[in-house]
């Protein structure tokens, strides 16, 4: 979770960067524009990585697959074990 609030962060602070540098009208609110719409999106990430689970029994996802949650897919490299071995 911190690697999606890492991104984002990045994304917003270029924006403010811009809108900082920027004299132009147009410039300033395309900006604006921009921050808005990564803290919405970032709130948004956050909130679905953490909230990604049944929270109505959570200790049902403890022993499913190796503590994770039922039902997400995790995305590894052609090649590659899952597990890391």
């Amino acid at each position: 979770m911190l690697y999606i609030v890492a991104v984002w962060l990045s994304k917003a602070s270029t924006a403010f960067l811009l809108l900082r540098l920027s004299p132009n009208r147009h410039h300033i609110l395309a900006s604006k524009i921009v921050a808005v719409i990564t803290a919405v999106t970032a709130v948004a990430s956050v909130l679905a990585v953490a909230l990604r689970c049944n929270l109505s029994h959570p200790w049902l996802n403890i022993n499913s697959h190796q503590g994770q949650c039922a039902g997400l897919v995790s995305v590894h490299p052609p090649g590659a074990s899952p597990h890391g071995t």
